[in-house]
């Protein structure tokens, strides 16, 4: 894909809203994005949408990205309509800010506004605690200047989800880099049909499977289930990584390929191979150990589903918040990969 192509689709997927089990607005624009490939994708009872690509010989390699987005979930509606709600994922108040949501009800979108409360207040409010403690969703809330009634017209109930308002999540472009809410989900999935687009026609050795998997922010619901299906000696996942002194890591067009996360290590011969593919494309590479952290990769692996995990990243400024990238890692993590499965797959 060109730049062009690349913020085109990514707008496209990001002002779609897809919070972990309530992905319906998403799956027919990837189903699109196949079929004009010419390629007819399965959907599985879990939500997966996938192409398979035959191999030369037995084996498997499954390549995902995941197709959730944060958000909250109603826990509550209050006398009043006020909607009192929790994180789906890692989602942060203080990061959304206050300002307008979208609450995905049955039969519409509702729109809302994240409250903290009055700053002109004393001890005597509940929201002064926020001026000294870290804000948690308990002490917020959802305005949207409806009653419980007319809530319930419109199919918002506990259990609905909300996101960060569709007109606030059109990509910006400063520069060389691209920044939005959910880069994590939506930006993953270009590289992937990137990747796709330059494997072309080369037959690999192992069969490909090519998969947008469902749930990954609430435990890789998704790819658990497709992986116990279609067992893999190889899971990559296409990711985030976590731009931070800690990691070393830098915003630049570099891939990052992860070798530990917080929740297993990584194949180190899958690893080195992602490595050399890098350099033979002279692309360059960075590699992190990361904590707080898990892919749809490491937990199926620690799961017993796939035999070696792997990940493939791109470096992403203030990662499950406003999100920043840059545009030639997003390229060069779709290079990596196709290169990686003519060389290895």
């Amino acid at each position: 894909m060109t730049r062009e192509d690349t913020l085109d689709l990514l707008t496209t997927l990001c002002r779609a809203h897809s919070p972990s089990g309530h992905e319906d607005e998403i799956d027919p624009l990837v189903i699109a994005e196949f079929a004009r490939r010419g390629l007819s994708p399965c959907v599985d009872s879990a939500g997966n949408i996938y192409v398979v690509r035959p191999g030369r010989r037995e084996g498997r390699v499954i390549v995902t990205a995941h197709k959730d987005e944060i958000g909250v979930i109603v826990k509550r509606i209050d006398h009043e309509g006020r909607l009192q709600v929790r994180p789906v994922g890692g989602c942060l108040p203080w990061v959304w800010g206050e300002g307008p949501v979208d609450v995905l009800g049955d039969d519409a979108v509702v729109p809302g506004i994240l409250s903290f409360g009055a700053r002109h207040t004393s001890a005597e409010s509940p929201q002064y605690a926020a001026r000294s403690q870290a804000l948690t969703w308990d002490m917020v809330w959802v305005d949207t200047f409806l009653s419980p009634a007319a809530l319930d017209d419109r199919g918002v109930h506990p259990g609905s989800k909300a996101v960060v308002a569709r007109d606030r999540k059109t990509p910006r472009v400063f520069g060389d880099y691209v920044a939005a809410y959910a880069l994590d989900d939506k930006a993953a999935i270009v590289v992937l049909l990137d990747a796709l687009d330059q494997l072309g026609a080369a037959v690999t050795d192992r069969e490909v499977v090519f998969a947008v998997t469902s749930e990954e922010e609430t435990g890789v619901v998704g790819a658990s289930w497709l992986a116990a299906r279609l067992p893999a000696d190889v899971l990559l996942a296409i990711e985030i990584a976590p731009v931070a002194d800690e990691y070393h890591t830098l915003l630049d067009e570099r891939p990052v390929v992860l070798l530990q996360d917080g929740s297993n290590l990584y194949d180190e011969r899958v690893a080195r191979q992602l490595t050399t593919a890098a350099l033979n494309l002279e692309i360059g590479v960075q590699h992190a150990c990361l904590a707080g952290f898990g892919s749809d990769a490491s937990i199926t692996a620690k799961l017993g589903h796939t035999a070696r995990p792997a990940c493939v990243a791109f470096a992403t400024a203030n990662t499950h918040g406003y999100e920043v990238a840059h545009f030639g890692a997003l390229l060069n993590c779709g290079r990596l990969i196709a290169e990686y499965l003519r060389a290895y797959a």
